[in-house]
Order: C-alpha cells, then sequence, then structure tokens
C-alpha cells in the first residue's frame, strides 16, 4: 500500500446535510482505518450510520408513547363520569316519580278531607236546627231566670256553631264544588251597610260605628254574600278594636265603573299576620284569640273576588288597620250613567262637590 493512502478523506453520502457532516468521520487514523481502493469507500458510505437521526427518532417515539397513555387516561376518566352521570339520571328520575305519587296521594287526602267536611257540615245541620228549636222554646217559657240564662247561651252557642258550619260548607264550595255561586240583584249599599251598621251595634252595646257614603252606591251584587262580607269585617273590627274610637265605615260611589269600601278600626294587625291574613285556617293567637275556624278572611277575599272585586289590608300602630275593598258595579253603561247623576245629585247640577252622609 502507498503510504499516502493515509492521507485519503472518508467522504459522508450525499444526503447528509452540510450542517451534519461533523458527525461523520472525516479522515481515518491507524492500520484499521486504511481504505483499500474505491470499492472499500463506496460501502463505506452505503452502511455508516448517523447518531444524531437515530436519537430523534426515539425522542419523537417516547412523546407519542406519553401522548396515547393521557389520551386514554382522559378516555378512562370520561367513561366513570358518564357512568356516574347515568346513575344520578336514574335516581333523579325515581325521585321524580315517587315525589309526584306523594302528591298526587296528598291530593287525594285533601280532596276526601275537604269533601268530608262538607258532609259532616251538611249533616251537622238537622241536629243544630233541633237545638235551636229547643232554645227558643225555653227561652219564650215564663220559667225562672236561670233557666232563660241557659237558653240563651244554648242559642249563642248554636248561632256561633251555625256559622261555623256555613263556613265549613263555603270552604267546599271553594275547594271541590269549583267557586261560589252568586245570584246578583239590583241593591243599594248604602242600605246593607246600615243595616249592619244597625246589627252590630245593638250586638256590641257601649261601641260606636260611624258610617260615611259618598255619591250612589247602587250596583249589581249578591245581597246575601256581601251581607256576609261586611258583617265578618266590621264584626272583626269591633272585636279586634280597643274600644276608646269607633269603627269607620266608607263608601265611596263617586266613581262609574266601581265602589270603594273601607273598615277601619284603631287595633293593630302582628307584622307576621299581615302576609297571610286571607290564608285558610290561620291563627294567631294574640290576632284571633279563637273566634272561630279561621276562615272567614279567606271566605271573604273569595266572595269579593267571586263579584270580580279585590281586598287588601294595611295596618300600623299608628294609624290603625283598615281594610279596603273595590267592587265592580256589574252594570250597563246605562245604569252607570244614571247612577253616576244619582252620586253627583243637586250639588252636581250647579257644580259644587258631593257632600258625604254620615250616620
Amino acid at each position: 500500500m502507498h503510504p499516502s493512502d493515509n492521507d485519503l478523506p472518508v467522504f459522508a453520502p450525499p444526503e447528509v446535510a452540510e450542517g451534519d457532516r461533523s458527525s461523520v468521520v472525516t479522515r481515518a487514523t491507524g492500520p484499521s482505518t486504511l481504505l483499500d481502493g474505491p470499492a472499500q469507500l463506496k460501502h463505506i458510505a452505503q452502511t455508516h450510520v448517523l447518531p444524531s437521526e437515530g436519537a430523534n427518532v426515539l425522542a419523537a417515539s417516547e412523546t407519542s408513547r406519553r401522548e396515547i397513555a393521557e389520551l386514554q387516561q382522559r378516555a378512562r376518566a370520561l367513561e366513570n363520569e358518564i357512568a356516574q352521570r347515568k346513575e344520578l339520571e336514574s335516581a333523579l328520575r325515581e325521585a321524580l316519580v315517587r315525589e309526584k305519587e306523594a302528591r298526587e296521594e296528598a291530593e287525594r287526602s285533601v280532596r276526601y278531607n275537604e269533601m268530608f267536611a262538607g258532609m259532616l257540615g251538611h249533616d251537622l245541620r238537622n241536629p243544630l236546627s233541633a237545638i235551636t228549636t229547643g232554645a227558643n222554646y225555653i227561652a219564650r217559657l215564663n220559667s225562672s231566670q236561670k233557666a232563660t240564662k241557659a237558653a240563651t247561651r244554648i242559642l249563642s252557642s248554636a248561632e256561633r256553631m251555625a256559622r261555623m258550619i256555613d263556613q265549613l260548607l263555603d270552604f267546599t264550595r271553594i275547594r271541590v264544588g269549583g267557586g261560589l255561586a252568586l245570584a246578583p240583584t239590583r241593591l243599594d249599599l248604602d242600605e246593607l251597610l246600615y243595616k249592619i251598621k244597625d246589627e252590630l251595634e245593638a250586638a256590641h252595646p257601649g261601641r260606636s260605628i260611624v258610617f260615611e257614603v259618598v255619591g250612589s252606591a247602587l250596583g249589581e251584587w249578591d245581597h246575601d254574600r256581601l251581607l256576609q262580607v261586611f258583617s265578618n269585617l266590621v264584626g272583626n273590627a269591633l272585636h279586634h278594636g280597643t274600644g276608646a274610637a269607633p269603627v269607620h265605615i266608607r263608601c265611596d260611589g263617586s266613581a262609574r265603573a266601581h265602589i270603594d269600601v273601607s273598615v277601619h278600626n284603631d287595633g293593630v294587625v302582628p307584622a307576621e299576620v299581615l302576609p297571610v291574613m286571607f290564608e285558610p285556617f290561620r291563627g294567631n293567637a294574640r290576632y284571633q284569640r279563637t273566634r272561630g275556624l279561621g276562615l272567614g278572611l279567606f271566605i271573604t277575599q273569595q266572595i269579593v273576588a267571586a263579584h270580580g272585586g279585590t281586598i287588601d289590608v294595611a295596618s300600623t300602630a299608628e294609624g290603625g288597620t283598615t281594610f279596603h275593598l273595590v267592587l265592580p258595579r256589574g252594570m250597563s253603561r246605562r245604569a252607570n250613567a244614571a247612577d253616576a247623576a244619582d252620586a253627583v245629585g243637586a250639588a252636581g247640577a250647579a257644580g259644587g262637590p258631593v257632600t258625604p252622609a254620615i250616620h
């Protein structure tokens, strides 16, 4: 071999980039790296492996494996979450079914109880009527004062029981029968309120009721039902007032389409009772003092609503308690026009103000 062969260069393959040629041994050293002609040079060029390219392939493979593992982990977590949601949805559907069944059962029980109360109230009327008749007979006899006093107590208790029975029947009609039936007739509310004033003043000696009316009080309403409404409101006003001031009733018929009526006393309704004043079977020991079933104001509200009207209450320590009602007249335009003319009267013809009548 020629000595100059040691200086022959080792060429990198053509596909190696210019910057990677440093990875290729550029000069053979020692006896084992001597090139033996063009054939040996060609063999080296075809079989030489680049170390940097192999490292890049290994790194890419490791990254891929990590990404695949993360995706598999996320997929398992998603499967677990879906399974838990399905279990929760199934439990929720079962709970809704149970709640619906319980609600339907409660509604049936309430309906049966209300029907039972109505039937009981209806059936109690006959024996109560017999008790009332017997007490009246005893009271009319020329018997002792003790017997007369006992008969009077029986009549008072029978009257109270009759009111409760009537309330139970009305409650049943409202809740089960679809509402209260009305029999409207042409009515002067002035006369009805004045009658209530006289009756309650006679039943409460020493108490005073001031009644004021403005304009026309004509309309079309159910006489008995409005008698029930205002007897309840004025009776409550007398019962819960302090007695130091009179109960005021004001009937304002100056509007053509409706009448405003207010009942006022100097009592105060507790703040916690005001929001539930018109709910059935409401109770408050300080305010109600156990006068009845707690249905009076509920039925009053229902009667007013059946007439297309509204009722509300306001109570303060300074101003007392006022129930305010708005009742549509329920008449034709011609009747309303005639009532408006009546409300004005002679003062309206002269252009002067309407003077309220106070009884």
